[in-house]
């Protein structure tokens, strides 16, 4: 076992004189941390920058210091930034885009949309595809999932619900609720939502959060854990009394 000690002195020199000391004893135990999990998944660690223990109490017990390199956490799927006080850590990995299922081509990055449910709405799904130029800051996009929502007699809802089976493990989703004009120009002055569902690998169906956008709050950022997800579905509606447009803009699967 790589474990050693390391003495410190502490104190200082008064004056000249007799110096005062004490001794503090450090370990460090290079091999007491083997195991790294990430979202409960084991990781395979091949780096030789491993995780380090630091024990400044030497009683035996359990409570000393873990420290963990940032040297690993690339080898962890990560990507990592210092900037001031602050560290910012991203799931880096392969990025895969929605895409109508009868468009996706194989070992494309590109995941299916199995199936689109639409209640006085039309959907569609954009990869690649002829720029959405309505964006709130002027910018355009070429990936997105977007509906025009109508209006009904009876004022139900108006909606559009886009399902993915997802048969491959990815880390997590990323997007933009956007709230986007009427080729008159028009923005809608109710809100639109958006329900996301998860059904995890038991089969369980739960909904993990609904975002809202509106006039005053024309986008949303979408961030959604997916491991131990096996299918997710985005359902987009109105209280159908108002024509309404709204996507969700560069929608990514990450792995």
């Amino acid at each position: 076992m790589k474990k050693f000690i390391i003495g410190f002195l502490a104190g200082g020199l008064i004056f000249g004189t007799a110096s005062a000391y004490a001794a503090v004893k450090i370990s460090v135990d290079y091999n007491r941390v083997n195991n790294v999990y990430v979202d409960g998944v084991r990781m395979s660690i091949t780096s030789t920058n491993k995780p380090i223990y630091i024990d400044n109490t030497n009683d035996s017990k359990d409570n000393g210091v873990t420290y963990f390199p940032s040297a690993l956490l690339p080898e962890l799927g990560y990507t990592f930034k210092r900037s001031g006080d602050s560290v910012s850590l991203n799931a880096a990995g392969e990025t895969y885009y929605p895409t109508r299922f009868n468009d996706r081509t194989p070992n494309s990055n590109t995941i299916a949309v199995e199936q689109i449910n639409t209640s006085g709405a039309t959907a569609d799904v954009v990869f690649e595809g002829t720029v959405l130029t309505n964006s709130q800051s002027g910018a355009t996009y070429r990936n997105y999932m977007s509906t025009t929502l109508g209006t009904l007699l009876d004022k139900t809802k108006s909606q559009s619900e886009f399902t993915l089976k997802l048969d491959e493990k990815y880390r997590r989703f990323q997007g933009t609720l956007y709230l986007g004009k009427s080729k008159a120009g028009k923005i809608a002055s109710k809100p639109v939502k958006l329900e996301v569902y998860l059904t995890d690998d038991g089969g369980k169906i739960s909904k993990y959060k609904t975002y809202s956008v509106s006039k005053a709050t024309r986008t949303q950022t979408i961030n959604i854990p997916l491991r131990y997800i096996t299918s997710i579905s985005f359902k987009l509606y109105n209280d159908g009394s108002e024509r309404a447009e709204a996507a969700i803009l560069e929608p990514v699967f990450i792995k």
